[in-house]
């Protein structure tokens, strides 16, 4: 490496020696009277600067898609964050078979907030998300994909852990209603669920829309649990 180095600087000397013998021209007289050290340096010191100013830039990047995926009122990951999510456990469904599950939680009354205003609105989401978060595994992955839904991708579950899981929700949500003292508000959660078995073969796309379609019919006394077959993919 301190060859190869070395040989880098000795190409840079002989270009810049090339430059001074032939003169920097009339555009730049500024650089008539440099030396080739000078004149080294200051290509240095532009590279770094360089260097410098492109690491800034992959890590703005880094943050724009972060940003891009990310709900601004819960912190959570929003819609597209899911279905990256959702997509990268698909993945894995096919390398292994595991099964996993999709969740819909529809914050039924969150809306009667609203009525203390804005702010006490994204309270009331922000509390409602991390009750949800509470209840489920570090492995899982919940976000807020519309005004008043959840989802969350779970890995490895079946139909066992499914009512765990729905139950624990439901109970956290019930037991502490979001929403300040002059506009509580009494959520009434309408929670589905779509196992995804060994068989399955479609994508994300129409796995989140078959999951909505089940969370039209939902009720809030008895949680929905499907399984991926029934859709037919």
């Amino acid at each position: 490496m301190e060859k190869l180095s070395s040989e880098a600087d000795g190409v840079r000397r002989r270009g810049v020696e090339m430059n001074v013998v032939n003169g920097p021209g009339d555009q730049h007289p500024e650089l008539a009277d440099m030396t080739i050290d000078e004149a080294m340096r200051r290509i240095a010191a532009l590279e770094e600067l360089v260097a410098g100013q492109r690491a800034e830039l992959g890590l703005l990047r880094l943050q724009l898609e972060m940003l891009s995926a990310t709900d601004v009122i819960t912190g959570l990951p929003n819609l597209t964050g899911i279905m990256h999510a959702l997509e990268k456990q698909l993945a894995r469904h096919r390398r292994t078979a595991e099964p996993f599950g999709i969740l819909l939680v529809e914050a039924a009354g969150i809306e009667q907030v609203e009525r203390a205003g804005q702010d006490a609105l994204h309270d009331a989401l922000r509390h409602a998300g991390a009750m949800i978060s509470a209840a489920l595994r570090q492995s899982d992955t919940v976000g807020r994909i519309d005004e008043r839904t959840f989802a969350a991708v779970l890995p490895d579950l079946d139909r066992d852990g499914a009512n765990v899981v729905v139950g624990r929700i439901d109970a956290n949500l019930r037991a502490m209603p979001p929403g300040p003292v002059d506009a509580p508000a009494q959520l009434m959660p309408r929670l589905t669920v779509m196992l995804v078995d060994e068989g399955f073969e479609g994508d994300a796309t129409e796995l989140m829309e078959a999951v909505n379609r089940y969370r039209v019919d939902a009720r809030p006394d008895v949680p929905t649990i499907i399984e991926s077959s029934e859709i037919g993919g």
